[in-house]
């Protein structure tokens, strides 16, 4: 927030739409169908100088929020991509108009975990910084303590330990299907290709299993189960603010064309048809994760 200091002067008027588990001046109500796109118009009729919108994940909302931008408001927002230049695409992804999106976006700034200096080969810094260190330091004010080297270890980028990005560098999916024929496929295809999988036989179960751990990256749903749809579980889902951004792969058996659009309208990240296609599944799913920053 120190970043915002520059450009706040007496009388500025600034809200915010977070999600409802954070301290916000507009809480999603998800349950009365209370979304950024709709909270944010709300906001709009305020009239703010600067507008705060927790996440830009779906084309009602970018497209709010470029109509401020062209009315005079500064709009502050997240977006998942997979950098800073990777925003722009991820606008023309979601259906922005790109003369839009040349008119009104005025910056990008991506963030990512710092990176650990290798402990194997990590030296400290005595004396002077280096002539790469000193554009970093001076600017800065400030003195590096610990000095990147490599070795073989780290693989020569100075950069190491694998404790914690090992650990989480491989996304947890729940995989949701009755039929345990195809649900053996599916794992068997998301397994050879790196991920970690847990597996739910109907909707009540996944359910159950999203409530007792949270770590899931993505849910790979099928539309037609038993006791409970996926249609079903897809709406408990979005309903909740604990899963409410978990990216849902829909799968389905159904050749209608308009079968994607209501699942999508819905709530579903990705729809792929059944029998699967292991490239093209495991291409969904890719995208699904990146697209959620996962």
């Amino acid at each position: 927030m120190s970043e915002l200091r520059g450009f706040y002067s007496p009388g500025l008027v600034a809200l915010s739409v977070l999600i409802a588990i954070l301290v916000s001046s507009a809480a999603l109500d998800l349950t009365n169908r209370v979304t950024f796109a709709s909270a944010l118009r709300s906001i709009l009729r305020q009239d703010p100088d600067v507008v705060f919108v927790g996440e830009i994940r779906d084309l009602e909302t970018a497209e709010v929020a470029v109509q401020a931008s062209l009315t005079g408001h500064l709009v502050l927002a997240t977006l998942h991509a997979n950098d800073a230049v990777g925003a722009i695409a991820r606008f023309t992804d979601l259906g922005v108009d790109r003369g839009k999106i040349a008119t009104t976006l005025r910056g990008a700034v991506a963030q990512r975990l710092a990176r650990r200096v290798c402990p194997h080969c990590g030296q400290l810094v005595v004396g002077s910084t280096t002539a790469e260190e000193a554009p970093l330091a001076t600017p800065y004010g400030v003195q590096p303590v610990v000095r990147a080297v490599g070795c073989d270890r780290c693989g020569k980028t100075g950069m190491g330990s694998d404790d914690l990005t090992n650990a989480a560098s491989t996304p947890h999916l729940l995989l949701v299907d009755d039929d345990p024929v195809a649900r053996g496929i599916a794992r068997a295809v998301l397994e050879k290709n790196g991920f970690r999988v847990s597996q739910a036989e109907d909707g009540a179960a996944a359910l159950e299993r999203l409530d007792g751990s949270p770590d899931f990256a993505l849910m790979v749903l099928d539309v037609e189960m038993p006791r409970m749809t996926g249609r079903e579980v897809l709406a408990r889902v979005r309903q909740s603010v604990h899963t409410a951004a978990l990216p849902v792969l829909v799968l389905t058996g159904s050749v209608a064309d308009e079968i994607e659009a209501q699942l999508m309208d819905e709530g579903a990240d990705a729809y792929i048809r059944k029998p699967l296609e292991p490239a093209r599944f495991v291409a969904r799913v890719k995208a699904a994760l990146r697209r959620a920053g996962s």
